[in-house]
Formats: structure tokens, sequence, C-alpha cells
């Protein structure tokens, strides 16, 4: 598939969904009825527990570059990252640095429609109300017909869906 928008959920298991987005984004009761088709999604992990920085980093750059490199993305949203109140200086650096390296890679590729995204702002809207949790989300996936092998690509798949409204609600206001 080329084009479409890769809706990314940050972490060490990286949830992803790349899909065209509706020109007219359901509401969460209609996406129920109307089942849309599910968009192109998984997760990936990026480097071997407890590896270095470095070593996390090129598994990121490498996986988003091949995986650009073989859709073309037109446009990117991401999760910002949330810190847990208790962790390391190398957990900082990683969570930042996967924003870093797919806000580099949308720059090297072209893409201009580029989004982030609170992930509660992103349950709220999939959901239909405020904190669902994952358990949530991952209820809401299944409601629309929509299968997932982790929450990570749940939650990507609940962060593409976003990026439809978004997106529709940009055009509106043009």
């Amino acid at each position: 598939m080329a084009g479409g928008v890769l809706a990314l959920d940050l972490a060490t298991n990286t949830g992803w969904t790349l899909g065209r987005l509706p020109m007219q984004p359901l509401l969460p009761m209609q996406a129920r009825v109307q089942k849309p088709p599910k968009p192109l999604s998984g997760a990936i992990r990026f480097g071997r527990p407890g590896c270095t920085v470095g070593a996390f980093a090129d598994a990121a750059e490498s996986w988003g570059r091949d995986f650009m490199e073989k859709h073309r993305p037109t446009g990117l949203i991401y999760e910002k990252p949330i810190l847990p109140q208790d962790t390391t200086p190398d957990t900082i650096l990683k969570l930042n640095g996967l924003a870093l390296i797919f806000l580099m890679l949308a720059h090297r590729f072209g893409i201009r429609w580029v989004r982030t995204a609170q992930p509660s702002t992103v349950k709220k809207h999939f959901c239909g109300s405020g904190g669902p949790g994952k358990e949530g989300v991952q209820a809401e996936c299944l409601a629309r017909g929509w299968t997932f092998a982790t929450d990570d690509e749940a939650d990507a798949l609940a962060l593409w869906d976003y990026a439809a409204t978004l997106a529709a609600n940009e055009r509106a206001a043009a």
C-alpha cells in the first residue's frame, strides 16, 4: 500500500497502523454498526530486552526507514511519550528518542502532515468517554470488528481513527 497515514503508539513495543483516512470519519456508535474496514496494523519490538540506547535507536530507525520505503505514507501521527514516574535516564532517552527518530524519518521522506496526540484524548475520542484504559480501547476495536495481536496494536488503531477526525476537522476549518 502506497500512501495513507501511519499511526504510531511509540514505546519499546510499538503499535502501528497504516491506512488511507476516510473523508467522513464515523462516530464510535456508527463504527460499531457499519464496521469500517480495518487498516493494516501490527506491533514491533525495538531491540532486545536490556539493550543499549544505541541498539534500541538503531532498531527503530532501521524498521522505520524500511517501513517508509515500502509503504510511502503521506502522513504521520504519534502519541506523545508518557514517562513513568520512576524511570531511568535510558528509558527517557528511548521514549523521547523514538519521537525524534520518526520525526527525522518524516522529514527525510517528505511527509508534511505530521501530528501528535495525547493518549487520553485519543482514548476519549475512540471510546466515546474518558478514562477507559487499554481494555476500553481493545473492546472498541473488537466492537468494530478489528482484530489485534497486542494492546499496542489496538492503541495504534485508535490513534489512526483519531487522525481521521483530526484531518477532517482541519479540512473543514480550511
